[in-house]
C-alpha cells in the first residue's frame, strides 16, 4: 500500500475510533462520576490493585490530582486502601464490591449500545467489524 494511501487509511481509523470512544464515553449510569474517575476505576479494574503513583503514572495524572480523585471514589465507597504488610505507610488501591459492580455496569451498558448499534448493520458489515477488531487491539497494543 502507498505511504499516502497508508496515511489516508490512519488518518480515517483514528477519526472513526476517537469518536466512537467519546460517543462510548458518553454512554454512563451514572453523571455524577466524572470521566476520570472512571477512567480511575476501570483502570483498577483491568489491572487490579495498584499503588496511587503506578495509577496516578497509568492515568497520566499527576499526584495532587490524583489524590483528590481517590478521595471522591473512597467516599463513595468504589474503592478501598489496602495497606502493605511490609510498610504500613504504603497503600495499594482496588476497586471495593460496589466499585467492581459499578465497572461491571457500565460495561455491560456500553456493550448493550454498541450491539444494538451494530446488529443494525449489514451481516457484511458485521463479518467486517468481527475480523477488524483483533487488529484494532493489535494496534492498541503496540
Amino acid at each position: 500500500m502507498a505511504r499516502t494511501t497508508i496515511s489516508a487509511v490512519a488518518q480515517a481509523v483514528r477519526f472513526s475510533v476517537m469518536r466512537l470512544s467519546r460517543t462510548l464515553r458518553t454512554e454512563h449510569s451514572d453523571p455524577s462520576i466524572s470521566l476520570t474517575e472512571r477512567s480511575v476505576l476501570a483502570a483498577l479494574g483491568r489491572n487490579g490493585a495498584m499503588t496511587p503513583s503506578a495509577l496516578a503514572e497509568r492515568e497520566r495524572m499527576k499526584a495532587p490530582s490524583m489524590t483528590h480523585v481517590l478521595a471522591d471514589l473512597e467516599s463513595r465507597r468504589l474503592i478501598r486502601r489496602i495497606p502493605w504488610e511490609s510498610d504500613r505507610r504504603c497503600v495499594d488501591i482496588a476497586l471495593t464490591e460496589e466499585g467492581v459492580a459499578f465497572v461491571h455496569g457500565e460495561q455491560r451498558q456500553r456493550t448493550e449500545w454498541l450491539s444494538e448499534r451494530i446488529s443494525q448493520l449489514s451481516h457484511e458489515e458485521q463479518e467486517i467489524l468481527r475480523i477488524a477488531a483483533p487488529i484494532l487491539e493489535k494496534l492498541s497494543a503496540s
